[in-house]
């Protein structure tokens, strides 16, 4: 960390040689110009920012007028290379940490930073490999893994009649539906096999989530259930020395393993009158968690990361662990860049990016000697049955 005064204030700037512009977290009234740029952080979101006027700016024995990026959602303020390249500096690693050096001779050392939450802004947008965001429409291709098979008891179908539903929550799911169906998750069905959906209202809001009821189908299983294995085992093996985290959840993980055609029509529903069965795997169905783990875990034998990064999978919850900042951020976005070139969408809302603490399955995970302390208030996860 540095300090330096813009427009008259002292402000402590992380130096970071990754981004392309510096940026403050705020200015006074008034000093934002009518300039943008677009932006993307380390989960490849677009972002339109504005530019500040020009600003008093003074480091070391050097004043100098300059525009900076303005966003709030920086963990802290940025000196990147733009300000860098006109102060003509020069960064200087040694034992005794980072000092930046001016060229009249002035020699600032640098501070280590301290713990902020929040994503650095890396690139211009149109740096961005346009495999960073992943989207419905995507699906659409026939998935590369092969087609789920799995054996029943029995071969008699299983018919339960759709529960009644009031209209308000009838409505609520009908677009997660038509979602589906565009994106060839859902396809028309004609099986004499039918379970039925419920909307669950989520808590303190007006919206719903669709969840198949498949107890019927889990109870006929023939095939061996698979296990997953237990990740507070492996997160006792963080190494100690590791103090920098990101967490990555994968949405709608399922849906990435296709079913097999001659199973399709054991996951038929019927929602206003027409019936729909599932091309991917369901959420719900016993065998998915298992299935998917052994799917994921395949593919990240092949993901190119950091030999002194440690990855804990559990189903599709991801946890990246590693000795620096820098470390953490390169392998989050080298292994958000492989998912999504293999195709998986990662939840922006829910990502975790290069953190000192993080949340993960309940545990808070942080640097302390490779313990966890468990999350406090952490519910259970949700099953079938506790949403019925």
């Amino acid at each position: 960390m540095l300090s330096i005064t813009v427009d008259g204030l002292q402000k402590d700037f992380l130096v970071d040689t990754g981004a392309t512009h510096s940026t403050v977290r705020s200015v006074s009234r008034g000093k934002l110009s009518n300039l943008t740029t677009t932006v993307v952080g380390i989960s490849g979101d677009p972002r339109v920012l504005p530019f500040t006027t020009p600003l008093p700016t003074v480091v070391g024995n050097q004043t100098l007028l300059h525009s900076y990026i303005c966003s709030k959602d920086v963990p802290v303020n940025l000196l990147g290379r733009d300000l860098l390249i006109r102060l003509g500096a020069s960064i200087t690693c040694s034992p005794q940490g980072l000092t930046v050096s001016l060229p009249a001779g002035t020699i600032l050392p640098c501070r280590e930073m301290v713990e902020g939450n929040g994503q650095f802004l890396l690139h211009p947008a149109q740096d961005v490999s346009p495999t960073a965001d992943i989207y419905w429409a995507m699906l659409n291709s026939e998935p590369s893994a092969s087609p789920v098979t799995f054996t029943l008891h029995t071969s008699a179908p299983v018919w339960q009649s759709q529960y009644p539903h009031k209209p308000q929550a009838e409505a609520g799911i009908a677009e997660t539906i038509e979602g589906l169906i565009d994106a060839g998750v859902l396809e028309p069905s004609g099986s004499p096999w039918n379970t039925p959906i419920l909307p669950v209202e989520k808590k303190g809001t007006d919206k719903y989530r669709m969840v198949h009821d498949l107890r019927r189908i889990n109870s006929l299983l023939g095939t061996t259930s698979l296990p997953v294995p237990n990740p507070y085992v492996a997160l006792a093996n963080l190494p100690p020395s590791h103090a920098w985290f990101s967490c990555i959840d994968l949405a709608n993980a399922f849906f990435c393993l296709p079913l097999a055609e001659s199973l399709r029509d054991v996951f038929s529903f019927t929602f206003r009158g027409h019936q729909w069965r599932y091309t991917r795997l369901p959420q719900g169905f016993a065998l998915s968690p298992g299935l998917f783990n052994q799917h994921l875990k395949a593919i990240l034998a092949k993901c190119p990361l950091p030999s002194d990064c440690f990855l804990v999978q559990y189903v599709d919850d991801l946890l990246l662990s590693a000795p620096t900042a820098d470390v953490c951020l390169q392998a989050t976005r080298s292994l958000l860049t492989f998912l999504a070139e293999v195709g998986f969408k990662v939840s922006r809302s829910k990502l975790q990016c290069c953190r000192k603490q993080v949340s993960f399955l309940g545990r808070m995970v942080a640097q302390t000697g490779g313990s966890c302390e468990r999350k406090r208030h952490e519910k259970p996860p949700r099953t079938i049955r506790m949403d019925l």
